[in-house]
């Protein structure tokens, strides 16, 4: 089972460039550009699961292969933003590995080097609201997976809320 570590919520106001603040225009307009957020971090350990699952909800068993941080923060466009933040220990040595939110779609890739550790930086708009969700890097089809799907070695973490 993934220990998931909830780093804390922050409520932050955040002001977008305003042409009031350059051109004196009143405070009524500037204060219609400032948006309220809330931004939430988890950090959490990717399991090694083996060829891909078949489930998209666990729970899934395996072994810690390094971490994922996630950071949701609301109040910025219509769904949200995520940042995802995928590190890869002791994978597969020079592979491209897909990164997905689990079943949903995907976001991004990951590379690992000679020694299979490799790591990326994903953010997106329209994050799914109202649902928890997993986190997975997997070897994509076409190269030798026999798990769901046809992906191979795949590392997932999660369940993380989505508090939208």
């Amino acid at each position: 089972m993934n220990t998931i570590t909830n780093l804390g919520v922050k409520t932050k106001f955040i002001a977008g460039l305003t042409a009031g603040l350059l051109c004196g225009m009143s405070g009524l307009a500037d204060a219609a550009l400032v948006t309220n957020t809330t931004e939430i971090l988890y950090d959490a350990q990717l399991l090694s699961v083996g060829q891909n699952p078949a489930s998209c909800v666990g729970p899934f068993s395996g072994t810690n292969s390094g971490p994922v941080r996630i950071q949701t923060i609301t109040g910025v466009g219509p769904n949200g933003f995520l940042q995802v933040r995928v590190a890869l220990e002791d994978a597969t040595p020079n592979t491209i590995y897909v990164v997905d939110i689990r079943c949903q779609k995907q976001i991004g890739t990951i590379r690992t080097n000679r020694r299979g550790n490799g790591s990326t930086n994903i953010g997106i708009f329209g994050v799914p609201t109202g649902t928890s969700y997993f986190i997975d890097a997997a070897i994509p089809p076409g190269n030798g997976g026999t798990g769901a799907g046809g992906y191979g070695q795949t590392f997932i973490a999660g369940p993380f809320n989505q508090l939208f």
